[in-house]
């Protein structure tokens, strides 16, 4: 099955899969040389609950994948539990001194989430100038660990009488549920000379103003795309002018495109509905 398939059997985000991948905690099954993307086996469900299990238990990345390299049974994994139990028990008794020197260093960043205009924005506290990078990550881990994702280029506020400033941007919630989707992608053709060939992505963007202010994705993995004579479709994408038709599984949709020159080189920049679309 597809990583998107898997994920929502194992009601997680497909970014989880691909750290665990990264992190040699779950690999794939199979990944096809020729388009990048991901398989699992249902057989790796349960090794995703085991690791599931083992984080809820306040395990390490590294102790799981011990765990898992080593194929420990159940019975030895619930002792290791019993061990950890009375490791969180002095944790818990330590917090209070914990708490107390936490709260002499530097406070940390706040973000809140707010209402305008039956739209919803997050901003974060005044923090100072060169801190700006730090903040957008900030930002960016609150917006995700929330359940929420970004919809709009982030916007600078400076106060009047001092150095600091804030940052905000719009968000929307996404479901708990990940829905079928199928548009209508019988649409004819329409040829455009200037597309015919072959694209390299470069990244996924949440708002195509993150590309020009260099607001990179981390970790992305690039791919390539062909646009083939008159729309012939090449593995899970076809194409119409200003229009990439997808066909994924269960789903399929059609996305707009549309073509820029941007310091020497072309550029489509696609309005792709993703996963988190869905």
């Amino acid at each position: 099955m597809q990583i998107g398939e898997f994920a929502r059997i194992c009601n997680t985000k497909i970014s989880v899969l691909r750290h665990y991948d990264k992190e040699g905690l779950l690999e794939p099954d199979y990944v096809d040389n020729f388009t990048g993307y991901r398989y699992y086996s249902k057989e790796q469900i349960s090794v995703f609950n085991r690791i599931t299990a083992l984080k809820k238990a306040s395990f390490s990345l590294s102790e799981i994948k011990e765990v898992l390299v080593l194929n420990k049974s159940n019975e030895h994994i619930l002792s290791l539990f019993r061990i950890k139990r009375k490791e969180l028990t002095q944790i818990m008794e330590n917090l209070r001194e914990a708490e107390e020197m936490i709260l002499m260093e530097r406070e940390k960043m706040k973000v809140t989430f707010y209402e305008k205009d039956n739209r919803l924005y997050v901003k974060s506290c005044f923090c100072d100038v060169n801190e700006q990078n730090q903040i957008r990550n900030d930002i960016e881990r609150a917006i995700f660990e929330s359940g929420y994702q970004r919809i709009s280029t982030y916007v600078t506020i400076k106060d009047a009488y001092t150095n600091k400033i804030y940052l905000s941007c719009e968000v929307i919630k996404l479901s708990d549920k990940v829905v079928n989707f199928n548009e209508e992608i019988n649409i004819g053709f329409e040829n455009d000379e200037t597309v015919i060939g072959k694209w390299l992505t470069v990244g996924e963007y949440a708002v195509k103003e993150d590309f020009y202010t260099d607001i990179c994705p981390s970790n992305y993995e690039k791919r390539k795309i062909y646009f083939l004579p008159n729309g012939t479709k090449y593995w899970c994408y076809g194409w119409s002018k200003n229009k990439l038709i997808c066909y994924f599984g269960d789903a399929s949709f059609v996305n707009d495109y549309s073509i820029e020159n941007y310091n020497g080189n072309k550029y489509m920049f696609v309005e792709f509905k993703s996963y988190e679309y869905l």
